[in-house]
């Protein structure tokens, strides 16, 4: 298997995917995500696998995707007419 390097994104290529995220946007994802794919080190800069990713996207999608299970709170106060 031959890689070249398209099939790696590097942090701004990242961020500027997600919408111009900010370098702490990454910070945050890295810490509260467990599904975020995790960077390779190359020369002290980060690297991202373009397959990773796209993976964590298509995971993103779904969750979002899928008709909210829970019903919405509404106080009883808001039931009651005035």
């Amino acid at each position: 298997m031959t890689t070249s390097h398209d099939d790696y994104l590097s942090a701004g290529q990242v961020r500027a995917r997600f919408g111009g995220r900010s370098h702490m946007w990454l910070v945050r994802r890295l810490a509260d995500d467990a599904d975020f794919p995790r960077p390779l080190y190359i020369a002290k800069r980060r690297y991202w696998r373009r397959d990773a990713i796209e993976t964590w996207e298509r995971k993103v999608a779904a969750r979002t995707d899928r008709p909210s299970q829970q019903r919405r709170h509404v106080p009883a106060e808001a039931t009651v007419a005035a």
